[in-house]
């Protein structure tokens, strides 16, 4: 509506986490107050070194691999917890695919992109996440992000 492309200016970190439907359905079995959108779980995967990536993402094969894998085992967690509800992963495959596409041409190494500016004397803005007691290590612990 500003007339600024947001596209041409927008970077997304290739070791970025994908949010997935199973992460929304995996919050629900434990009730601390979260936001239910996912994010907790989906840190978890990536702590746990079994997170979909962006650059995985980008790779069909690699996220069809990673997607079947982690369908398997969030499927088997949610009939113990029993939250489990029917996910048509056929879909979700789909519309994970567009969204590669859809990203592909903002995704880059960020760190490289960081270095690169600070080298050539450019303004970075950082953000962090809503506050610092929310930080894993220093925050509200359990309730943190």
């Amino acid at each position: 509506q500003a007339g600024v492309d947001v596209r041409s200016q927008l970077r997304i970190s290739n070791r970025a986490h994908i949010l997935l439907p199973f992460h929304k359905l995996m919050e629900r079995r434990i009730h601390i107050g979260t936001t239910l959108r996912g994010i907790g779980p989906c840190y978890e995967d990536k702590a746990g070194r079994r997170g979909i990536r962006v650059v995985d993402l980008l790779d069909r094969v690699t996220f069809c691999r990673m997607f079947e894998e982690m369908a398997r085992e969030k499927q088997t967690l949610a009939d113990a917890f029993d939250i489990a509800e029917p996910f048509d992963l056929k879909a979700i495959r789909e519309e994970f695919d567009a969204y590669a596409e859809r990203l592909r041409p903002m995704v880059c190494d960020t760190a490289t992109l960081l270095n690169e500016a600070i080298r050539a004397g450019k303004q970075v803005l950082f953000e962090g996440a809503q506050g610092t007691m929310l930080d894993l290590d220093h925050g509200t612990y359990p309730f943190v992000t």
